[in-house]
């Protein structure tokens, strides 16, 4: 209104309705969750983070309400589980566990993991099929042609025996 020299009569007062558009509001459902770390359970965390940073870059994540809820149910039964009663030691502890199934299964930043999905189309097989295949790596580990943390060599080698 001062720079065009024009009066309220022409221009309505701003104030009114500039605050909506200085700052507008989504509604939608959500949850805050604030969780604070001790030193070496952030140390834990950062080592997590690390270890999926191409699927991760930043500590920030949105997901799907049903995921937050997921999430808050293996929460509170590993809660119980381990009879843990802080909530961010709990979360530290599964992060340990998941760095650990990380370990045991040999993922490395250094190389590309695919999902076994994206080859077979599928993560789940017939039970028949599931026992078969759960045999086969017994025995395979029985006879030492694979480690027991290491059962997915069972792939690597029986690939490389057919079709070497």
């Amino acid at each position: 209104m001062i720079e065009s020299y024009a009066g309220k009569e022409i221009f309505a007062e701003p104030d009114g309705e500039l605050e909506k558009y200085l700052s507008p509001t989504i509604h939608f459902d959500w949850k805050n969750i604030s969780l604070i770390f001790l030193p070496h359970q952030i140390k834990d965390l950062e080592a997590l983070i690390e270890a999926v940073k191409r699927y991760s870059p930043d500590y920030v994540g949105v997901a799907n309400i049903e995921e937050y809820k997921l999430f808050i149910a293996a929460l509170a039964k590993y809660q119980s589980f381990a009879d843990i009663k802080n909530v961010s030691a709990a979360v530290h502890a599964m992060t340990k566990i998941a760095l650990q199934t990380m370990d045991e299964a040999g993922y490395g930043s250094s190389s590309k993991w695919i999902q076994l999905s994206n080859i077979f189309g599928g993560s789940a097989v017939p039970q028949e099929m599931a026992d078969t295949i759960n045999r086969a790596v017994k025995k395979m580990i029985d006879s030492g042609l694979i480690d027991s943390k290491r059962k997915l060599r069972f792939f690597e080698y029986f690939g490389g025996e057919v079709f070497s």
